[in-house]
């Protein structure tokens, strides 16, 4: 017999990560030493409760996994008591099989997860509790899968298992061993790629799974007939009813399938347990040729994908003729984090190497090396001549009894270990195990199928279903968008928002357009009636309808009048009204009297010509054009943002349709008209306004003039009385500043000052100011009477009856135009479908997980 290379005792970390010494640095303190035959898991750092190990390896994801174990392992086993404690014989009675002792209860819950796993909610991203078989090539893995199902599979080229095989065993006493054989594809094969700058695997996840072939089949021809399922999901380019038929296939087109054969197999003496047996694990430097070089990561892939879950129960198998440092399984285990809920199984325990101490097996039996959470169980499988001789499963089970009984090391040096020899035993482990942590997962299972269907509920909703009744449903959404303009337009609470802006934005094309309003220069300097023979100069004082205090203009204020001389020099703009609009017009005295001489023909030199007058109104109206065209962008604007946003409200959930695209393209085209009606007539009141001076509201006009009146004689008479005390002050050389200076001011009178020189300046201003307010204020009500009623009212009254007409849904072929308008595009239709398929899958799950006997 072949002699495997011992390791080394040195404290050289093995292929998994532990460390291969023979000292062991978990050992209970109330135990001076370790047994080499002890079972007594305290040696370890782990616990046996009530059957199950806690242990102190456990990785940090797993953290908590044993004690809910644990606590769904007395709640599933309630009614195995003795002496009032919940306690479990882990030693079967003869004759019994494990789901005798489990009871009733236990097979209920391994057929729930059967059954939702046939309902495919794992495809949902829900992790169903399973037991994961997995181990090197030539392990013995698929030996354990054979006794444990009472099946044969296909032994060929070193490798029995090609693809995942899912095997669910039911017991049922009532009826025959019976088999039902299914492909299930959920993969497609596509050749040619790159993976981790190798080959890569070149099988991806289809977007809807599907069994591609189905049969019952007898024990008799189960074997060639799994041989033929792994050729078929091999050789994905050939019709797998054909190559189940017979159809030989010479070479296969991919050497490992991640789809799945999967076997339901009922009958009187099977546990009620899921297996998946996976391919076994391969080393890198197994790997013959470079298109094979993907091999080894496509298969650890798919066995981390498998034991990832963290309810997956991973079986673990370890031949004793093989260190089990060098286990490329084991290793696996350990970076997926997985030895806590690892089972291990020795294989081969006729294969020890001569010679070798049986130490480390005895370490590994007592979980102490190699250690993972649920312990360590041994089985003898038939040998390949009794296979070939066509033993029994019965006969291979008396032989298996037999040889831990009779043969060395086994009764004798590994007697204490009994309990946990033999493929019963092992049965009966698994069957608790899978029944315990099912029983810890439902309450998991159960919310996250409920958060799905919620989930997509929601999702859904965003795909309205199709309807027959097309015309009807465009109908009832011009109605409603109809309902809502109108809300909208008329601004009652809480649809407020669009008429808050819009009041915002009158508000500020108003203060645009009064700081337009011309300002006047009303200081003119020191006056020659007042001979004081003392020449003095200061900063001239402007008048605007919102200052009324003095105020010095900047140098680079503009001509008050484009193209009328200038007889004093330019004032500065007021420093208080930097903000001003900078195309506001300033007015001098002495230029107004120099433009009023040049326009009037009167014929009278005391009145002042009206052509005059109307030439400066019209001047301080040409600059109303631009805060005009912002007004309206910014309205049109508003208008059109406010009415897509009720579009959008309405029809998202018709998003993929052509509908919406029509709803916007009418909407927008029938509201250009109305804005662009609007702007024309908006440029009418405006040429209209500047064309020539024109009220018939004459007690109006002369309330505003007088107003104007008033407050230009206020700081004219304030700015001659600053120059007259400047001047008196200054022809007697003495100059007073504070309260006493505005004494002296206050005292000033008009007889001191004398006749205004610019008196009539003033009035023709005052008559200029007045007709600006009255103009300005008539202007905003004109401009915003039309967007008021000529587009927003044209709007809520005929915009919905002008998409309806547009849209000819009320012509005769209206059914024909709206179901063409509801039309999905084909990507939707199949979303659609897809969440629907979705959801009745989880509804499923649900009422599988809803219909659950309850147990007292």
């Amino acid at each position: 017999m072949a002699r495997t290379k011992k390791a080394p005792t040195s404290g050289l970390k093995d292929r998994e990560g532990t460390m291969r010494d023979k000292s062991f640095p978990f050992r209970s303190s109330s135990t001076p030493g370790p047994n080499p035959n002890s079972q007594d898991s305290s040696m370890n750092g782990h616990m046996e409760v009530d059957g199950f190990t806690t242990g102190g390896h456990q990785p940090p994801n797993d953290e908590g996994y044993h004690t809910g174990l644990q606590n769904s392992f007395k709640s599933t086993h309630s009614t195995h008591q003795s002496n009032g404690a919940t306690s479990f014989d882990s030693s079967p009675s003869e004759g019994l099989s494990g789901i005798d002792i489990l009871g009733q209860k236990v097979k209920e819950l391994i057929s729930v997860t059967n059954r939702l796993e046939q309902v495919g909610i794992e495809g949902s991203k829900i992790s169903i509790p399973k037991i994961v078989v997995i181990g090197d090539q030539s392990a013995g893995k698929s030996s354990i899968i054979e006794a444990i199902s009472e099946i044969q599979v296909p032994r060929s080229g070193g490798t029995c298992t090609r693809c995942p095989i899912q095997i669910n065993l039911t017991n049922d006493p009532n009826h025959e061993w019976r088999c039902q054989l299914k492909i299930h594809k959920k993969f497609d094969y596509f050749s040619s790629q790159s993976f981790r700058g190798r080959p890569k695997s070149p099988w991806h996840e289809k977007h809807q799974p599907a069994d591609i072939w189905t049969a019952t089949v007898d024990k008799t021809n189960l074997t060639t007939l799994l041989h033929r399922a792994q050729i078929a999901v091999l050789n994905p380019n050939q019709s797998p009813g054909d190559i189940m038929n017979g159809l030989e296939v010479h070479q296969n087109l991919s050497q490992f399938s991640p789809n799945v054969v999967q076997l339901d197999i009922s009958g009187p003496s099977l546990p009620t347990l899921t297996l998946y047996d996976l391919p076994g694990i391969i080393n890198e430097s197994e790997t013959e040729n470079s298109d094979s070089a993907h091999l080894p990561t496509m298969v650890r892939e798919l066995a981390k994908e498998y034991i990832a879950s963290p309810c997956s129960i991973v079986v673990l198998t370890r031949p004793m003729g093989v260190d089990p440092a060098t286990s490329s399984a084991g290793a696996l285990v350990n970076e997926m984090n997985a030895r806590s809920r690892c089972l291990g199984v020795l294989t081969k325990p006729d294969h020890f190497p001569e010679g070798e101490s049986l130490d480390q097996w005895s370490s590994l039996l007592n979980n102490k090396k190699f250690s993972v959470g649920h312990g360590y169980y041994v089985t003898k499988q038939p040998s390949q001549k009794e296979l070939n001789e066509g033993i029994s499963h019965e006969q291979a089970r008396a032989n298996e009894r037999a040889y831990f009984e009779q043969t060395e090391p086994w009764s004798t040096y590994f007697v204490n270990h009994r309990a946990k020899c033999g493929t019963e035993k092992l049965r009966e482990k698994l069957s608790q195990l899978l029944a315990a942590v099912i029983s810890a997962s439902l309450p998991s299972i159960k919310e996250q199928v409920d958060g799905k269907l919620h989930s997509l509920q929601q999702q859904l909703a965003q795909f309205p279903e199709p309807t027959e009744n097309c015309l009807g449903v465009v109908v009832k959404l011009v109605e409603n968008f109809k309902s809502e303009l109108e809300k909208m337009i008329l601004g009652y609470m809480p649809h407020n928002a669009f008429v808050k802006e819009w009041e915002a934005q009158v508000e500020g094309f108003k203060k645009q357009l009064d700081g337009l309003k011309p300002v006047v220069v009303v200081s003119t300097g020191p006056e020659s009636g007042w001979n004081m023979n003392h020449a003095s100069s200061s900063d001239p004082i402007c008048l605007d309808s919102d200052d009324e205090s003095g105020a010095t203009p900047s140098p680079g204020s503009k001509r008050p009048l484009e193209g009328t001389p200038m007889n004093t020099p330019t004032p500065k703009r007021p420093r208080n009204d930097a903000d001003r609009n900078k195309k506001v017009k300033y007015y001098r005295l002495p230029d107004i009297r120099q433009t009023v001489k040049e326009i009037s023909r009167s014929g009278r030199p005391s009145t002042t010509d009206p052509r005059a007058e109307d030439y400066l109104i019209q001047e301080s109206t040409k600059e109303w054009r631009e805060p005009l065209i912002d007004f309206m962008e910014n309205m049109s604007q508003h208008l059109n943002r406010s009415v897509e946003g009720i579009l959008e409200g309405l029809l998202n959930v018709w998003e993929s349709t052509a509908l919406p695209g029509e709803f916007h393209r009418v909407v927008q085209k029938e509201l250009k008209i109305m804005v662009d009606w609007h702007k024309e007539n908006s440029d009418r009141i405006l040429h209209a306004e500047q064309l020539k001076p024109f009220t018939r509201n004459e007690a109006l006009l002369a309330f505003c003039t007088k107003e104007q009146q008033t407050n230009l004689a206020h700081m004219r008479h304030k700015a001659r009385c600053k120059f007259y005390l400047q001047e008196k002050e200054g022809a007697n050389g003495r100059f007073t500043q504070g309260p006493e200076r505005e004494k002296k001011l206050q005292a000033i009178t008009e007889k001191d000052l004398g006749e205004d020189p610019y008196k009539a300046e003033m009035e023709v201003m005052a008559h200029i100011r007045g007709y600006y307010s009255l103009a300005s204020a008539e202007f905003l009500d004109n401009i915003c009477k039309s967007m008021r009623f000529e587009v927003f009212e044209r709007a809520r009254l005929q915009l919905g009856d002008n998409l309806a007409n547009e849209l000819n849904i009320y012509a005769d072929n209206g059914f024909q135009v709206c179901k063409r308008l509801l039309t999905e595009d084909p990507e939707r239709e199949e979303m659609r479908e897809s969440l629907h398929r979705e959801k009745a899958k989880l509804m499923s799950a649900k009422t599988v997980l809803e219909n659950m006997p309850t147990y007292h």
